[in-house]
């Protein structure tokens, strides 16, 4: 089931929100807490540079939802996961239902500290229940050259029958820009070029 354009955004808008506030902005919505001010002429606004989210101050199940959200943007019939994922935070499954084509799963490690036998462990039980074909890793690090290494020694080498790859901040941020791009080109806001 697609998500209606308007309920997107508003996911959307929420979740940028809740990064806002944890970087200490307080939204400057008057309105209904619920629905983004789509009245704020985006023009006025005069950035310095791409908004940087701190993936590190998210909570644990915000960035499960970020995860998911960033997902069910590259493919409308991305399904969340809830409690219990067994291994997946949101996953794509086939017209059938029957297999997972993608999965992904949000890992929030501090940067140099992955906790590779949980890595392990998820795609034990991402591979027992859901049966992917391809697993995303969503870390809010980029990953070092010696991360790089553990991923390919310690996950990727021991699934050789999955497709295994990561998105580390840097494809997390671009992704985070694309999508309030594609939704203000939705919504019908266009920056000035003044």
């Amino acid at each position: 089931m697609r998500l209606g354009s308007h309920r997107q955004l508003l996911l959307e808008t929420a979740v940028s929100d809740a990064l806002a506030e944890h970087r200490g902005h307080r939204s400057n919505r008057s309105h209904h807490p619920d629905r983004p001010d789509l009245t704020r002429s985006m023009s006025s606004e005069q950035p310095k540079g791409p908004k940087h989210y701190d993936l590190q101050a998210v909570e644990p199940s915000d960035f499960e939802t970020l995860t998911f959200l960033l997902a069910h943007a590259e493919n409308g019939d991305v399904v969340v996961v809830r409690s219990k994922d067994e291994g997946l935070d949101a996953r794509l499954p086939d017209p059938l239902g029957r297999l997972t084509l993608r999965g992904w799963q949000a890992k929030r490690y501090p940067p140099t500290k992955i906790h590779w036998k949980q890595c392990e462990e998820s795609l034990k039980d991402a591979v027992a229940l859901w049966r992917p074909l391809q697993v995303r890793l969503v870390f809010t690090h980029d990953l070092s050259a010696n991360d790089q290494t553990n991923f390919r020694t310690k996950l990727a080498e021991t699934h050789p029958y999955l497709r295994l790859n990561w998105w580390g901040d840097t494809e997390v941020q671009r992704l985070l820009l694309d999508t309030r791009r594609a939704v203000g080109r939705r919504c019908g806001f266009r920056r000035s070029r003044t």
